[in-house]
């Protein structure tokens, strides 16, 4: 735990623990960004659609799309990924899991706190 001026910071997760979100079960992460990216997608209400410019596939991941592009479609010309990926969509979230009271800030131990010693 970090003190600094009258605040708290409090580490929730760490390199080679899994999601600390009650019920969610999800694997071990080795670094901040694969949970930041599992939190993206799981304890997300709301999450982005990336879809494929030339035909019907959509993906979570718009790295996901560009792959799936070269695989399908053919190479990307001039190097511009961005003709890969479709108008991005907005939707529900259909594998949420609600992280209440957790915030992903919390979670990284980004979020401070009054300490207990400043409040009496």
């Amino acid at each position: 735990m970090k003190q600094h001026s009258g605040t708290t910071r409090s580490r929730l997760w760490f390199p080679g623990r899994g999601c600390p979100v009650f019920g969610c079960g999800a694997r071990i992460f080795r670094k901040s960004y694969d949970l930041k990216r599992h939190w993206w997608e799981k304890h997300e209400r709301i999450v982005a659609a990336y879809p494929c410019s030339i035909c019907s596939h959509i993906s979570k991941r718009r790295f996901d799309v560009i792959q799936h592009f070269t695989a399908n479609h053919g190479s990307v010309q001039g190097n511009d990924r961005g003709q890969c990926v479709g108008e991005v969509k907005y939707q529900e979230n259909q594998r949420f899991v609600d992280p209440h009271p957790l915030t992903l800030e919390a979670v990284l131990g980004k979020d401070e706190f009054p300490c207990e010693a400043n409040m009496l």
